[in-house]
């Protein structure tokens, strides 16, 4: 059998395509556009103080640390606020304590992410299956039968793939000395009811942290 040179490329070609594909279609986190100042011409953040706007404590602090790692990772230095800024309410409130105090921390920029928005997609719901079963007892030395008449219920309650909720979050930068936004970026994340929720986390700020990369606003 001959197999021409060109068709082995074509083949490996399309292969390659097919697993692009896939890999697009598996992924849960959109980056729908990002945005940078073209009034910015300040040097790169030195140090970024990474905030989630998240109620939620645990969920706060493994956002931000996800963003301080990959951060890291990148050359960039930054640290996390949960811990320091328990109350983002109160940080708020006392807008100018707070930058003080990420200054004196060494940052000269802060990379805020929260949620824009949030819609849930439920499919069809579960099935529910009914029965009725007859127990006839027989007594000895009776010659009456008893019978007993009842009914069951069933429910499927594993995990659906089908449910999913779409995240829509804003990650900005803010140059801290002079409180301007320097830099934006949209994502859209898909999370099905099955999904890793760790795994989901971690890609989505990977998209983010590349996208601040490709846009020049880390080294």
């Amino acid at each position: 059998m001959i197999v021409r040179k060109n068709t082995i490329i074509g083949l490996c070609l399309a292969a390659g395509t097919v697993l692009i594909m896939l890999a697009s279609s598996c992924a849960s986190t959109s980056v729908k556009s990002s945005w940078k100042s073209p009034d910015y011409k300040g040097a790169l953040p030195q140090k970024v103080a990474v905030v989630a706007d998240e109620e939620r404590k645990l969920v706060r602090m493994a956002l931000e640390n996800r963003f301080v790692n990959q951060l890291v990772a990148a050359s960039q230095p930054a640290f996390g606020t949960a811990s320091a800024f328990a109350d983002l309410e109160a940080a708020r409130k006392h807008k100018e304590a707070t930058v003080a105090q990420l200054r004196a921390a060494g940052a000269d920029a802060i990379l805020i992410t929260r949620l824009v928005s949030k819609s849930d997609y439920q499919a069809k719901a579960q099935q529910r299956f009914t029965g009725h079963y007859v127990a006839v007892t027989v007594t000895p030395g009776s010659d009456g039968w008893d019978t007993d008449i009842g009914s069951f219920d069933t429910y499927q309650s594993a995990p659906r793939g089908d449910d999913r909720s779409y995240l829509l979050l804003d990650t900005s930068l803010f140059d801290l000395n002079t409180g301007q936004r320097i830099w934006g970026c949209i994502t859209e994340t898909t999370i099905r009811q099955t999904d890793d929720r760790l795994e989901i986390a971690d890609e989505f700020v990977g998209k983010v942290v590349e996208v601040m990369r490709q846009d020049g606003m880390i080294r």
